[in-house]
């Protein structure tokens, strides 16, 4: 059974965890935006909990020794995700 959410000496830090990869991809996403590199209607927030989770998911599986397709294919759509949310250069 997992204890870590409830184990005080662990919560803390994989809560601190989370905050500091969703505050990076919030970073790194909100520089593309204002440079204008991803279009208008993204919400860098929004992407950064989503690639947070994402990512998060992805440790799961290696640490679970998922199949190697399903990471593959999980990682793959991820990339895809991202590029999906660039503004192309014919629309700038």
């Amino acid at each position: 059974m997992e204890l870590g959410p409830y184990d005080p000496s662990g919560a803390g830090f994989v809560q601190r965890c989370f905050e500091r990869l969703c505050k990076a991809f919030s970073a790194a996403l909100g520089n593309a935006h204002e440079n204008g590199e991803l279009r208008r209607s993204v919400d860098p927030h929004e992407e950064a909990s989503f690639f947070t989770a994402a990512v998060l998911g992805l440790f799961v599986m290696l640490r679970a020794k998922g199949p190697a397709t399903f990471i593959e294919s999980a990682v793959r759509v991820a990339i895809e995700h991202l590029e999906a949310l660039r503004l192309r250069a014919t629309m700038r």
